[in-house]
């Protein structure tokens, strides 16, 4: 191949199967092609790597590289790294067209430098009828373009483990833990093929698990490394420059500013962090995009950057403002993002919304973080921002994460305005309930309804009212927990807030069922509360709630049908409105219901989406219930099954720290009273022998071990 010199080879070309292929039927098709894609994407070496197979197929490919190229000097560089002169009177553009080339595919790499030009040549070449194929960061005018984005996860594994080779590192992916750790650090570089190859070339000194470390250290992404010929590659930094320094000075500055987002921000956001209009923060975010520095995505309507130019552009941004305006500023963006999403999650029940809170999640904590530094000036102005991600974290997100920010949030409180401080307590009931860390709810309500009982809020005195109810239940304060429950009723039917008034009734029905082993009583509040929500049956989540609550009264009064029959209902509209953890609650008592219908194929298939669920999204009463189906399904006859299900649910409950679950039924009180001490010396053989003959090792892994502690402690 003429050319092609410049393109860093080193390591194996690595996947970009489909980017070969559809350019193969472009330029077979005599069709011009651009590969546009941002700095480092591997666009270069796609290129050559489709000109080799262009020649393995029996054609003659060139080579150009365009990076010292000037405006106005392209044609005569192309011209001459084809061989072709000029005769007199002809300019280079002329010349191109008026000899037979000897190459039927002309590759043009890096033509950003000139696009104007770039497009010129492409179209004088069209006459001469060979196959061209550009690489730019930015499109060219004319030339239908490709889009290249980084390595799929796949690839992009294989590529840095091909790459730290060359750094003399054999990194062995067969191994679990080095293949979770390569996984992890592909994941923060985003695939970026330069991002991967800078930092592979670190793995000369350290180990795999070291460098995923070092990358989520704040100054990570400043490693450097002459990784191959090409100096605009050799750190991220340089990548970057490439591309900005062509742009105007306003441009440059407004993308500086918005790498203080690490996710999707809109062009209304960018606006109020460089004080423009929004017109103009479109059409400069839009430059941008084209040349690759920002990834559009149009479903949220917005943009964001890639993470490893995000880091390099952040180096800028610290050195170009004063730090202090611009966190300000960030703050309130979010927080306007916050507040429009709270007020959708308030009218509408919010599961629809839980990708897009997910889209802004780590904007989210960087303002979180920066409101608790100075919570008394800071947290009072931007409370959407917790309140948002406090219902993240209890409907789709990671509880553990949740309460530890929570933690903090508490200890701020006392520093806020009573309004502020009421919510901030209010916040963490909302996080603790699917948390099971009900005494300290327990500890926060009273506060929670003092300050809203002050301030004269009775919605946010009934909503921690009925909140305060659930944790006294699940304390064993039944009676007390009526009490509250029936308190929020009447706030809410005072003010008229329907889904209120049927969560109340749901608690309330809770507190009969499982404090008072009364279903009859439990059923009535069920119904009402459906009632109460005829018009939104099948889409309400608390109507769902109350369905699922309907379904275990119907299995403690052994109606196995009417039973799943509610059950599905509700797991369908769990489903629908995203609510993953009680869609699994939904499947466990599925899996009961099969069980009382003598259909144990059923119970495992429910079991089995139970607990993926529940190994993505914890929950330690859920995970109970599905335990307990476990234990049933290896018994193999009644009195076995009742010993070991009655001691299982009771060591599993202290194992997980249920030190206060909800008080057992009136039958399973006498059960437990009886059975534990009499669980059989065989238990163990037994378990296994039944165990064999059941296909579900994944439902069994996380029931194994809770039965052999009950089974060493017996």
């Amino acid at each position: 191949m003429q050319g092609g010199e410049s393109v860093e080879r080193r390591v194996p070309f690595v996947g970009r199967i489909d980017e070969l292929q559809r350019i193969a039927a472009r330029l077979q098709q005599r069709e011009p092609c651009a590969l546009i894609g941002p700095g480092g994407a591997g666009k270069s070496r796609l290129a050559y790597e489709s000109a080799l197979r262009w020649e393995a197929g029996g054609g003659r490919a060139a080579f150009v590289t365009l990076v010292g190229a000037v405006a106005g000097g392209v044609a005569a560089d192309v011209a001459r790294a084809l061989g072709v002169r000029a005769d007199s009177g002809l300019d280079a553009l002329e010349a191109l067209c008026a000899v037979e080339l000897a190459y039927d595919l002309i590759v043009l790499d890096n033509a950003e430098v000139a696009p104007a030009d770039v497009a010129a040549v492409v179209a004088a070449l069209r006459d001469a009828r060979p196959a061209v194929l550009v690489t730019s960061r930015a499109p060219i005018a004319g030339v239908p373009g490709l889009e290249i984005g980084p390595l799929n996860e796949a690839d992009a594994r294989r590529f840095f483990i091909a790459r730290a080779r060359v750094a003399q590192t054999v990194v062995d992916d067969a191994d679990p833990a080095t293949a979770a750790q390569v996984a992890r650090i592909v994941a923060q570089l985003e695939g970026l093929p330069i991002a991967i190859d800078l930092a592979a070339a670190r793995l000369a000194s350290l180990d795999v698990a070291e460098l995923a470390g070092e990358l989520e250290r704040p100054r990570a992404y400043t490693f450097r490394a002459r990784t191959g010929r090409d100096p605009r590659h050799w750190t991220l930094k340089r990548v970057l420059d490439w591309s900005l320094d062509r742009m105007e000075p306003h441009v440059q500055e407004l993308f500086v500013l918005t790498a203080r987002f690490a996710n999707v921000f809109r062009a209304a956001d960018a606006a109020v962090m460089a004080e423009l209009d929004v017109a103009d923060a479109t059409r400069y975010l839009e430059c941008l995009a084209d040349n690759s520095l920002l990834v559009r995505v149009r479903a949220l309507d917005g943009y964001r950057m890639l993470a490893p130019i995000r880091h390099a552009a952040l180096r800028r941004l610290l050195r170009s403002r004063s730090r202090r305006a611009l966190d300000a500023r960030f703050a309130r963006c979010v927080a306007a993002r916050a507040r429009d999403l709270v007020e959708h999650v308030q009218s509408s029940g919010g599961y629809d919304c839980l990708a897009a809170i997910s889209a802004c999640h780590g904007d989210l904590l960087a303002v979180l973080e920066w409101a608790l530094r100075r919570p008394a000036a800071r947290l009072g102005g931007c409370i959407e921002v917790p309140a948002l991600l406090a219902f993240f974290w209890a409907n789709g997100g990671s509880l553990e994460e949740g309460m530890r920010w929570c933690g903090r949030l508490a200890a701020c409180a006392e520093e806020l305005e009573p309004p502020p401080r009421a919510r901030a307590y209010y916040l963490c009931m909302l996080v603790a309930l699917p948390s099971c860390a009900y005494e300290w709810m327990v500890a926060l309500a009273p506060r929670a309804i003092a300050l809203y009982g002050v301030q004269g809020d009775r919605l946010g005195l009934a909503r921690a009212y009925n909140a305060y109810g659930i944790a006294l239940l699940h304390t064993g304060a039944a009676a007390e927990a009526l009490a509250h429950a029936e308190t929020a009723l009447r706030i809410y039917e005072s003010i008229g807030s329907v889904r209120g008034i049927a969560s109340a009734l749901i608690n309330c029905g809770s507190a009969h069922l499982d404090g008072f082993d009364d279903p009859r009583s439990a059923r009535t509040c069920f119904e009402r509360g459906l009632a109460v929500l005829a018009d939104a049956l099948d889409t309400d989540p608390t109507a769902a709630i109350a369905l699922g609550n309907l379904a275990e009264v119907a299995y403690i009064e052994r109606d196995g049908a009417q039973a799943d029959a509610y059950a599905q209902r509700a797991l369908v509209i769990f489903r629908e409105r995203g609510d993953e953890v009680r869609a699994a609650w939904q499947l466990g008592l599925r899996a009961r219901v099969a069980l009382l219908r003598d259909d144990r194929a059923a119970a495992v298939a429910h079991l089995t989406e139970a607990f993926a669920i529940l190994q993505r999204q914890p929950h330690r009463e859920y995970g109970t219930g599905c335990v307990e189906v476990v234990v049933a399904l290896l018994a193999d006859d009644a009195p076995f099954q009742a010993a070991v299900l009655g001691g299982a649910v009771e060591r599993i409950r202290a194992a997980w720290g249920l030190q206060h679950a909800i008080p057992a039924r009136r039958e399973a009180r006498e059960l437990l009273e009886r059975i534990v001490a009499q669980l059989p010396a065989d238990a163990p053989a037994r378990i296994e022998r039944n165990a064999a003959t059941l296909e579900f090792p994944d439902v069994l892994r996380m029931a194994r071990s809770a039965i052999a502690r009950l089974a060493a402690d017996a």
